[in-house]
C-alpha cells in the first residue's frame, strides 16, 4: 500500500503485532488487529497481503522455536489472522464492499487519518478524489460542518467513542459527483475517514429505479391507451355517418367536424401514450449526421415564426455516421426546437451544433454512457430558461410545464426513450442566466452493419374507389359499440357483414366459403385473437384476416406485435381508432387479392359484384 492511500502499512502493523502475540497472549493486542481488519476494509487493502505476511512470519517463529512451542504458536498465529479477518469481513459488509457496491471508479479513494483529538491528518501525496474544495478544514468536526453533516457530530462522537464504523454519502458543493464518507475509529481515539467515489453506483441505481418505473408507468399508459381506443372507435366511425348523411346542414356539419377533430387529436395523444408505453426494437441504418440534420432544419424552417432565428453550426463531422433512424431524428429535432421556440416567445435563436466529442471515463459515468468517441447534437436556445427543479424532471413523462390542452408532457420522454434506444443518451444543461442547451450524445457508426428491417405494417392509407368491389365480411370484437361502428361503416360501403361477440363463437358459426375477410380484435377474453386467426385460417385456408387493436399491454413491442400478426396468417395489422376511408382501403386489397385468385374461367362479374360509391 503507498502513502498515496495509506499512511500506515496493514501488513506491517499486521506483523508487529502478530509476532507480540505469539509472545505473549495479550487480550488488548487482539483489540488493534481489530483495527488493522476495520482499516483493511475501509481502504481496500488486499487481505492477500496480509495473509501472506502472517505466513512468513509464522514460519520464521517455527524455525526457531524448540518442538513443545510449535503447537502454541500455531494457535497463536491463527487466532491473530481470525480476528483481523473477522473484523475486515464486518466492515466491509457495514459498509458495503462485499455486494458490489463498493468504490466504482478508476479513481482511487481518498483517506484522511485523525488523531485522539480529532485533528486531521491528510494522506501525504494529497486526495485523489475531487471534493469540490472541501479540504480546507483541519478538524474532523470542520469537515463535517463543511458537509453540512454537522446535525450527525453527536452520532458520530458516540460511534467514535464505541468504535464503530459510521457512514454516510454526500455531494461536494458545485460537484456532480457523488461521494461516500466512512469514519473507522481505532481503540486509541484516533482513525481514517475513507472518501470514496461512488457516483457510477449511485447512478446506475437511479437509472435502474427509473426503468422499473416507467416500465411500470408504461404498462399501465398501454392498457388505458387500449381502452381509449376502444371508446374512440365508435366515435369517430358514428362522427363521419352523421358527416356524410348530412352534408347539406352546415350547422350540424361545423358541430360534426368539431367531433371528428377533438376525437383525431385525441387518438394522436394515446398514439403517443403507446408509443412511450412501448418502445419497439428500431431499425438502425447508418446515417450521415451533418447532412440529416440539415435537411430536417430546412423543413423545421419554414414551420416556426420569422421572428425566430434558427442557426445551424454543422460540417465538423460530415464524413462521421451514428446508426438511428432518420424519421426519428425528424421527431427528435421537432421536438426539440418546438420546445425551444415556446422558450424564446416571440423572437430569439435557437442554435443546432454537431461536433466530435471524445468522452472520457469521469464524464461517461456523469452522463450515463460507455466512454468513446461520440457525436454530440446540441438543440440551444437563449429563451426563459428552468429552473433546477425542472430540470430535474424534464424527461420524465407527462410531465410539462406548458398550460393545459398544449402539451401532453410525452414529448421529451419519447425523445430521450428514441436516443437511448440507438445507444445514446441525451442531457439537459441550463445555461447561465437564460436558455437552455439540450446535448444529445450518440455513437459512432464504426464498421457499422445494417440492420436487416423488419416486416413492415400493411395499413397503408388507400381510399375506397369507384368500383369498389363488394365482399362477405365477418367482424369478432367483444366491444358491442366497436363491432357494431364497423359493421355499420362496412354495410354503408355495401359490403355484407356478419357479427360475432366473441372468438369461439365465430368459430362454431363460420363455414369454409361463406365469407371472404375476417375482422378481428387482438385481445379477446375467451381466446387470444392471434391462436383464433391461426385456427380459423387452418380450417378456412383461403379467408383473408385483418387484424385489429387498441393497444395492448405496454410490454408487447409493435415490431414483435407486427411479427406475430403476420406469422399468424393475417393480411394486415391495424390500430384503432381506424377511420373508415383506411378500413375500406384494406378490405378492397384484400378484394383484389381475392379477385386474382380466382379461377380466370369465372368472369369478374360472376365473382363481386360491382357497385358505385353511395348505391
Amino acid at each position: 500500500m503507498s502513502s498515496r492511500t495509506c499512511r500506515v502499512d496493514p501488513s506491517e502493523w499486521y506483523g508487529r503485532l502478530q509476532r507480540a502475540y505469539m509472545l505473549r497472549a495479550d487480550e488488548s493486542l487482539l483489540d488493534e488487529l481489530t483495527d488493522i481488519g476495520r482499516l483493511m476494509a475501509v481502504t481496500g487493502f488486499p487481505v492477500e497481503s496480509v495473509a501472506e505476511a502472517h505466513g512468513e512470519i509464522l514460519a520464521d517463529e517455527l524455525g526457531r522455536a524448540d518442538r513443545r512451542a510449535t503447537a502454541r504458536l500455531a494457535r497463536s498465529a491463527s487466532v491473530c489472522l481470525s480476528e483481523l479477518l473477522v473484523a475486515w469481513r464486518i466492515a466491509a459488509e457495514g459498509i458495503g464492499c462485499l455486494d458490489g457496491s463498493g468504490d466504482d471508479s478508476r479513481q482511487a479513494p481518498c483517506f484522511l487519518w485523525f488523531d485522539p483529538g480529532g485533528q486531521l491528518v491528510s494522506a501525504e501525496d494529497g486526495p485523489s478524489v475531487d471534493l469540490g474544495g472541501v479540504l480546507t478544514a483541519e478538524s474532523l468536526d470542520g469537515l463535517l460542518s463543511s458537509l453540512s453533516a454537522g446535525g450527525k457530530m453527536a452520532d458520530i462522537k458516540a460511534a467514535i467513542e464505541s468504535r464503530r464504523l459510521w457512514s454516510f454519502e454526500f455531494q461536494p458543493p458545485d460537484s456532480e459527483r457523488r461521494l461516500r464518507m466512512v469514519i473507522c475509529p481505532f481503540r486509541d481515539g484516533s482513525g481514517v475517514v475513507g472518501i470514496h467515489d461512488v457516483t457510477a453506483r449511485h447512478v446506475a441505481a437511479e437509472s435502474d429505479f427509473q426503468r422499473r418505473k416507467l416500465a411500470s408507468l408504461g404498462q399501465l399508459a398501454g392498457g388505458i391507451a387500449h381502452e381509449i381506443n376502444n371508446f374512440l372507435q365508435p366515435i369517430l366511425s358514428t362522427a363521419q355517418f352523421i358527416s356524410e348523411d348530412y352534408r347539406a346542414d352546415s350547422d350540424l356539419s361545423a358541430d360534426i367536424m368539431v367531433i371528428l377533430d377533438s376525437a383525431r387529436a385525441a387518438a394522436k395523444v394515446v398514439r403517443g401514450i403507446l408509443a412511450f408505453a412501448r418502445r419497439p426494437s428500431p431499425t438502425l441504418t447508418p446515417l450521415q449526421l451533418d447532412g440529416a440534420v440539415e435537411r430536417e432544419l430546412t423543413a423545421i424552417r419554414k414551420t416556426i415564426p420569422a421572428t425566430i432565428t434558427l442557426v445551424s453550426e454543422l460540417g465538423g463531422c460530415s464524413e462521421t455516421a451514428i446508426g438511428g433512424g432518420l424519421a426519428e431524428l425528424g421527431q427528435v429535432l421537432r421536438n426539440l426546437i418546438d420546445n425551444a421556440v415556446d422558450a424564446v416567445g416571440t423572437s430569439g435563436t435557437i442554435t443546432v451544433t454537431c461536433h466530435d466529442a471524445d468522452i472520457a471515463e469521469s464524464e461517461a459515468v456523469r452522463i450515463q454512457i460507455p466512454a468513446g468517441r461520440y457525436l454530440r447534437l446540441t438543440v440551444a436556445d437563449d429563451g426563459c430558461g428552468m429552473d433546477a427543479t425542472t430540470a430535474s424532471r424534464i424527461f420524465d413523462p407527462f410531465f410539462t410545464t406548458k398550460e393545459i390542452g398544449k402539451g401532453t408532457g410525452l414529448g421529451l420522454a419519447i425523445v430521450r426513450s428514441i436516443i437511448q434506444s440507438w445507444g445514446g443518451q441525451i442531457v439537459c444543461r441550463r445555461a447561465d442566466g437564460r436558455g437552455t442547451a439540450f446535448d444529445i450524445f450518440l455513437r459512432v457508426a464504426e464498421g457499422f452493419v445494417r440492420t436487416p428491417s423488419r416486416m413492415p405494417l400493411r395499413s397503408r392509407q388507400v381510399r375506397a374507389q369507384h368500383g369498389q368491389l363488394s365482399v362477405r365480411v365477418v367482424v369478432v370484437d367483444d366491444d358491442a359499440r366497436v363491432r357494431i361502428s364497423l359493421a355499420r361503416a362496412l354495410a354503408r360501403a355495401g359490403h355484407t357483414v356478419r357479427e360475432f361477440d366473441s372468438a369461439q363463437t365465430a368459430l362454431a358459426a363460420m363455414v369454409e366459403g361463406e365469407a371472404d375477410v375476417l375482422i378481428t380484435d387482438l385481445f379477446m377474453p375467451d381466446l387470444d385473437g392471434l391462436a383464433f386467426v391461426r385456427e380459423i385460417r387452418q380450417a378456412m385456408p383461403s379467408l383473408m384476416v385483418i387484424v385489429l387493436t387498441g393497444g395492448g399491454s405496454g410490454e408487447i413491442e409493435i415490431d414483435n406485435l407486427t411479427r406475430d400478426t403476420m406469422e399468424s396468417g393475417a393480411h394486415s395489422l391495424l390500430f384503432k381508432p381506424v377511420s373508415t376511408d383506411v378500413l375500406l382501403g384494406v378490405i378492397h386489397e384484400c378484394a383484389v387479392t381475392i379477385f386474382k385468385e380466382k379461377t380466370n374461367s369465372i368472369s369478374k362479374a360472376d365473382v363481386f359484384p360491382q357497385r358505385k360509391m353511395g348505391d
